[in-house]
């Protein structure tokens, strides 16, 4: 027994003795990653935002918002943001991966031409091999020793081997489609195609260029070496083997030769612009018909169509004040002399919404009415381009407010206008387009309070201050109070919705300021304070006092003080 229990203790030590600490692998690429990510962008309003980060070996990977290593810091190239579908370039060679780090396309290439809509990306190894994918990885054009691969139009492909004798093209699937006689083919905007054909000429090769409409009908003869552009009916070509060139009009195929410098497409009126001349800078242009009857002789730097009714800029050369352009119309006759300076569109912006960062999307868009300005006065006329021209150059101001109706503004009057001539408001001393949307601010006199008005001009309520758009559907309003300081009166502030009611009314003595371009989640860090429970997205803040007091207000008004550290 005593001999068992010696036995079983042994075994029991060699047991113990047998087992090996476990080995703690340590990925020190990522641990670099990580420790870098902290080190830039922990004091940055990327500190809590998932996003690109380079290490200390230049290495790109992606992080979340506690920088935690998502993709690796192995991409010499890496795009920002991280979508579904990442073009990136590792260990020289280009590939491409998905938004978790999945290599979707195999990094052995030496370039890559995604096409973002059709979600097929072509890919090339060399001189050589040419290849197609999806963007989900699967195989679209088998890789092989061919000469090009590319979107021949919104929805097919098209296929040149070193051959250059025949074109084919395929779906996005990889399906066969059809195959063309041409070494090479491109599709105008108008869907028509540019078809080359190469040939022998002497000891060099030529590429011989012609049209062919979608179904492959040969509209202009592979008879060119330049096709400049074509248009409805027409088009410029060129033959520098025979020097011949013109204006060829398709329906009857016939070319008219031509020598000038220069000639654009045809207008909306059917009228072609041309230059004369023996370089840029000697040529003038002119204005001719479809029939190439002159209308403007050639001694203008430019002409553009300007308007529905038939009108024309004319382009007479630079001032001391800037290019001076004249108005003529299609029947050569001159409307306003050459002494304005440029036709300036209304450009105006809305506000459509906000990012993840609370920054506002702004979206641009013009209206139909043209500024001008004489030169000799310096005062401003207003054109429309259906209505023509709706005022001289004998104004100061004038602002668009939808297609129809404008402000005009002459010393310290302002009217609201129709385009046909109906006065809609005023006169006041001023009226403006307002911070708020859909609605127009004017003041009868220069001490008056302020007026809301629609954008028909009709009368909405009187108001203590200009409404200032805080966040969307929020707006901050002020009066003079009974504080005084010892500058005066003091202001208060309140917040509005979008019909101009009071949501807090006036009780703040500082103006709450919008967070445009601010990261919010960054100033609250900053703040070293959560982001308070129960509390819908801040919208602005005030700073008071000479403790540096923030008071935060969100979506419906309330407020909430932070000291600063």
């Amino acid at each position: 027994m005593r001999y068992l229990f010696s036995l079983l203790s042994l075994l029991a030590c060699l047991s113990v003795s047998a087992q090996i600490d476990p080995v703690i692998e340590i990925d020190y690429e990522a641990e670099a990653g990580y420790r870098d990510s902290v080190a830039r962008h922990e004091g940055s309003s990327l500190h809590y935002q998932p996003h690109r980060c380079k290490n200390r070996y230049g290495h790109y990977g992606w992080v979340d918002k506690y920088h935690k290593v998502l993709i690796p810091f192995e991409y010499q190239e890496l795009p920002e943001p991280i979508s579904a579908f990442n073009p990136a370039k590792k260990n020289g060679k280009y590939g491409a991966i998905d938004a978790s780090g999945k290599v979707v396309i195999p990094f052995k290439y030496s370039a890559l031409s995604p096409y973002y809509q059709q979600r097929i990306v072509v890919c090339r190894e060399g001189s050589e091999k040419v290849s197609a994918f999806d963007f989900e990885g699967r195989v679209i054009i088998q890789e092989g020793k061919l000469y090009n691969i590319w979107l021949f139009n919104d929805s097919t492909l098209a296929v040149q081997d070193f051959n250059r004798k025949d074109l084919k093209t395929y779906d996005l699937q990889g399906k066969p489609v059809k195959t063309w006689p041409y070494s090479h083919m491109l599709q105008f905007p108008s869907g028509r195609f540019r078809a080359y054909r190469d040939t022998v000429a002497g000891f060099s090769m030529v590429s011989m260029q012609g049209v062919l409409d979608p179904d492959g009908k040969v509209l202009i003869p592979l008879e060119y070496t330049g096709i400049e552009w074509e248009k409805g009916d027409w088009a410029r070509v060129a033959n520098y083997k025979t020097k011949t060139g013109g204006l060829f009009q398709i329906s009857t195929q016939t070319l008219y030769p031509d020598k000038y410098y220069k000639v654009l497409p045809p207008d909306p009126l059917g009228n072609f612009t041309f230059w004369e001349g023996a370089s840029w800078e000697q040529a003038r242009a002119g204005l001719m018909d479809a029939q190439f009857k002159v209308i403007f002789p050639p001694t203008y730097k430019d002409i553009r169509f300007l308007d529905e009714k038939e009108h024309y800029t004319l382009h007479a050369g630079p001032s001391n004040r800037g290019d001076r352009r004249g108005v003529g119309n299609a029947e050569g006759q001159i409307v306003v002399d050459t002494v304005l300076v440029g036709f300036k569109p209304m450009v105006f912006e809305r506000k459509i919404g906000q990012n993840e960062r609370g920054q506002w999307i702004i979206e641009y868009d013009t209206l139909p009415f043209l500024i001008f300005e004489d030169i000799l006065s310096g005062k401003y006329g207003l054109w429309h381009r259906q209505a023509g021209q709706l005022r001289p150059a004998a104004f100061d101001r004038f602002d668009g407010v939808s297609p129809t109706a404008y402000i005009q503004e002459k010393g310290d009057t302002s009217y609201l206008f129709h385009i046909d001539g109906r006065p809609l408001a005023g006169p006041y001393y001023r009226i403006w387009p307002g911070r708020v949307d859909g609605y127009l601010v004017a003041r009868p006199t220069w001490i008056d309070e302020y007026i809301l008005l629609d954008l028909e001009g009709r009368f909405i309520r009187k108001l203590e201050s200009e409404p200032r758009l805080l966040a969307d559907g929020i707006y901050v309003m002020s009066r003079y109070g009974d504080k005084k300081s010892g500058y005066g009166q003091v202001k208060e502030y309140g917040l509005f919705d979008r019909d101009l009611n009071p949501i807090t009314g006036l009780i703040y003595e500082m103006e709450p300021h919008a967070m445009d371009g601010l990261n919010t989640r960054q100033k609250i860090r900053v703040l070293d304070r959560e982001h308070p429970a129960g509390y819908g997205p801040w919208v602005g803040y005030m700073r008071e006092g000479f403790e540096e007091t923030f008071t935060l207000i969100d979506g419906t008004g309330k407020t909430f003080e932070i000291k600063a550290d």
